[in-house]
Order: C-alpha cells, then sequence, then structure tokens
C-alpha cells in the first residue's frame, strides 16, 4: 500500500486539497485504500478544512484516473455522519495531530450501531410501492424498475442491520456469504425482467417470514366458479391434515375470493381464531381490463403442468397473473406484520407462484398439487458474520 499512498496521483491530490481547501486532514478510502482496486477504479479522498463552513466536492480527470474528492469543516471530525461509514477501512494521507486516527475511530462506532426498525420498514413499503408501480408496465413503471433495481442492494443490506458499503463490497459480501441471494440478484442484473425483480423483492421484504402455500381441498363442480364449494371427498381430506397444520401456529391464512378456499381455511383453522384475509388477485381475474391481460387460452392451458404452461403462447398472462397476486401477498404480510403465513390459492396459481420465488426451483419442477396439497416457502438468507 506504501507505494500507492506514495505516487504521483496521491501527491497530486493532497496538493489540491491543500492548495484549493486549506484541508489539514486528508484520507483515502474505497478500493484504492482497501488495496481491492482495478485500473479503472476512482480515487475516493475526504479532506477536513477550517476554511470550509460547507460540505464542498470536487471530481476531475487525473493522469487518466478518475478523482472524487470531499471536503468537510473540521467539526465533522468529531461529530461524523452516517454517511460517512463509507470512509471506515480509509488509510490517512495527511492529519492535523491525530485527528485523522481519532476520526476513524469514531467511525468503527457509527458501523456498529444498529439501523433503526422504523427506518427498516419505510423501505420495505418504498421497495413494494416501487414494484406495484413497476408492475403497470408503461414507461413509467418502467423507469421505476430500473430505480429499483438500483435501490435493492442498498435496502438488502438494510433489512439485514449491515452498513452498505458501497456495490463493490456488497456484491463481494453477498457472493461469499449469501449464494442464493447472489445469484437471484445476478440474474435480475442479467436479464432486467420484471419477474426476477419480484422474486429479489419478495426476498427482502419477506426475511424472516414462512409460508405455506396450499391449494384449496377438493370442491364440487358449480356453473358458477367462485361459488364452488368442497366436497365431502375434501372435507375428509382436509381433517386428515388439520392437526398437522394447526400445530404450525399460523398468524395469518390468505385466501381468494372463491368460496373453496375460504371454507379450506375455515375446515382446518376454525378453532385457532386465525386472521384471515381475502387477496382478489389470488383468483382468476373477471373483469374486461383483466381478460385483455390474461389470453384467451388462459383457461384451455389450466391443466398443464406449470413448466409446461410456461412453454405455451399464454406464458406471460400466467406469469403477469402469479405476479399481481405475489405482490397483492406481499402487501398483506407488511400490512399485518405477520411472520407464519399460510396461503390458500388454486392449483396453477400456487405453482406459479413457486416458480418464481423459489431459489431451487427445481424443487417444484414437473409438480402439481393435488387438492390440499402445499410447499413451505421460507427466506433463503445468510447469518454469516457483518463485512
Amino acid at each position: 500500500m506504501a507505494n500507492e499512498i506514495n505516487n504521483e496521483i496521491i501527491n497530486n491530490i493532497i496538493k489540491i486539497l491543500q492548495d484549493e481547501f486549506i484541508c489539514h486532514t486528508i484520507i483515502l478510502y474505497g478500493s484504492r485504500a482497501r488495496n481491492d482496486f482495478n485500473d479503472i477504479s476512482d480515487y475516493d479522498v475526504i479532506g477536513f478544512s477550517d476554511s470550509c463552513e460547507d460540505i464542498q466536492r470536487k471530481s476531475i480527470i487525473s493522469s487518466g484516473k478518475y478523482l472524487d474528492l470531499w471536503v468537510y469543516p473540521t467539526k465533522k471530525l468529531y461529530t461524523p455522519e452516517a454517511s460517512m461509514v463509507r470512509v471506515k477501512d480509509g488509510v490517512v494521507l495527511k492529519q492535523k495531530d491525530s485527528l485523522g486516527d481519532e476520526f476513524l475511530s469514531l467511525i468503527q462506532k457509527i458501523t456498529n450501531k444498529s439501523i433503526p426498525l422504523w427506518e427498516v420498514e419505510l423501505q420495505k413499503v418504498w421497495a413494494l410501492k416501487m414494484l406495484e408501480r413497476a408492475s403497470l408496465d408503461d414507461l413509467e413503471g418502467k423507469y421505476r424498475k430500473h430505480w429499483l433495481i438500483y435501490s435493492l442492494l442498498e435496502i438488502y443490506f438494510m433489512v439485514h442491520d449491515i452498513e452498505y458499503m458501497g456495490c463493490k463490497v456488497a456484491l463481494h459480501w453477498l457472493q461469499k456469504n449469501d449464494t442464493k441471494f447472489y445469484e437471484l440478484f445476478k440474474s435480475m442484473l442479467d436479464d432486467g425482467s420484471l419477474l426476477d425483480t419480484i422474486t429479489v423483492v419478495f426476498h427482502i421484504i419477506c426475511k424472516e417470514k414462512i409460508f405455506y402455500f396450499m391449494r384449496h381441498g377438493h370442491a364440487d363442480e358449480n356453473p358458477d366458479d367462485q361459488s364452488r364449494a368442497i366436497s365431502l371427498q375434501g372435507q375428509e381430506a382436509l381433517n386428515r391434515i388439520k392437526k398437522e397444520l394447526c400445530e404450525n401456529n399460523f398468524d395469518l391464512i390468505i385466501t381468494s375470493l372463491a368460496s373453496r378456499t375460504k371454507q379450506t381455511a375455515d375446515i382446518i383453522f376454525s378453532e385457532k381464531n386465525t386472521k384471515v384475509v381475502e387477496a382478489k388477485k389470488l383468483y382468476l381475474p373477471l373483469s374486461d381490463k383483466d381478460k385483455l391481460i390474461i389470453n384467451n387460452d388462459l383457461k384451455s392451458n389450466i391443466k398443464l403442468v406449470p413448466n409446461d404452461l410456461l412453454k405455451t403462447q399464454s406464458k406471460q398472462s400466467w406469469l403477469r397473473y402469479a405476479s399481481d397476486a405475489l405482490i397483492e401477498i406481499m402487501k398483506i404480510c407488511l400490512e399485518h406484520n405477520s411472520k407464519k403465513i399460510v396461503v390458500v390459492g388454486h392449483g396453477v396459481i400456487i405453482n406459479l407462484i413457486g416458480l418464481i420465488v423459489e431459489p431451487e426451483r427445481e424443487k417444484l419442477l414437473n409438480k402439481s398439487f393435488s387438492p390440499g396439497e402445499g410447499f413451505w416457502l421460507e427466506s433463503h438468507f445468510s447469518n454469516k458474520e457483518k463485512p
């Protein structure tokens, strides 16, 4: 590192900050300080000056390298703000007395400070709001999708109460400590699809939540599909799994608008007095507006195994249907602050939600759930040490 500190660019930075801003303490930080830089990495530097009353910034190119120089008033040495955590691995280039070393010690204390819960919840709600607006898929929606993608890495670290140290450090930490989420995030960046974005948002918002997605019990035939009731055969089958499911102590039940999903929940969980909430988008859309979204061949393909269904012309319609339902489920979970949720839905939609959010998708390939069957899903997050 000594050779890097004494090179021509570093000396030029010190001269600029001394001559233009009268800085008495100068610290190099970022990849150049950590010694994990590449040829196009910035030189990130922070300086402190008695003659500076407000924060100032200077970005220039010197010898073909980008210099990003920040200048703060001296008082910030003693009361550093949260954004200065980025300097925690800094190297002192010049200091008055031992002010630079003392400043870096204070930064370590900021790094170890927990992020307020209200701020975490605020970011979760913001991410879901942006995702719902992005799902409209108009020009504004496309813009909001990219805005959301840009923000998700930092939100991940906030939700996990880990200081965000910039994308390079963050991505390296993810690759080492949370490989499943790293692959999800990489897929989202590679493809840029709304579905991949939904998957990433789900695993951020639903951290520490446990889901059981199940298909409703066997139902009688009825021309009015929404009113179909659970058959005697279905009631008997649901009663056989009732005890096992009730032992899980779910704190929220989500059903569709269809009678058979609500009856399924009632048969299994009526004695538990668990809160039940309806998700409108878990049921096949019936309005004229929704029929424009869902292709005409949707119902004709309903019996296909989900991964075969995704090869048909109705692929985008089905995925849109499943992703809209998933967004509504996330909204309900945040509103009710639930931790353990059972979702009672319909066959294909349950499979497709699984294929969207389950990182190990092979578990659900070639799988078609029978009435009363389902699968568990919980967030795949690492508990490794903070970076």
